[in-house]
């Protein structure tokens, strides 16, 4: 069955966390099958719901990444920005860093959405908050 980002995500709303993650380990026909993108030794995630992980192509996907978890985060180290293709599950190509960010929002990496392939999130630099850009194919 082909499913497309769009109705997989509007058909996961009404799941919990745990039904869904339940339905991965089980053959469904109203559910794509799920793969892994990420791997050890560092620990991966995304951040908050509202953000645009996929971009326009749903090709691209955003992660951040960290040596270690249980433990509060701090600016030192970063936090370190990629995008993974789902062609190429465990690949990683690193888009920056983030001195702003916490477990639960990450540092609001997303897609831009009327300006593909540009990225933006949250940083820390000479004191301030800022916004960084960046465009994921040229690195501008």
């Amino acid at each position: 069955m082909d499913c497309s980002r769009r109705s997989f995500l509007l058909g996961s709303l009404a799941l919990s966390g745990a039904a869904l993650a339940g339905s991965c380990k089980r053959k469904s026909a109203s559910l794509p099958p799920c793969t892994a993108l990420t791997r050890g030794p560092h620990f991966h995630w995304f951040g908050y719901y509202d953000k645009l992980q996929f971009d326009h192509t749903s090709r691209f996907v955003l992660g951040m990444r960290t040596t270690f978890e249980n433990k509060m985060p701090t600016n030192n180290p970063p936090v370190e920005l990629g995008v993974i293709d789902s062609l190429q599950p465990f690949s990683w190509e690193k888009l920056g860093e983030s001195r702003a960010w916490s477990w639960q929002q990450g540092c609001m990496l997303q897609w831009v959405p009327q300006k593909p392939p540009w990225v933006i999130w949250n940083d820390y630099y000479k004191g301030r908050f800022i916004a960084r850009m960046k465009n994921f194919h040229t690195g501008e």
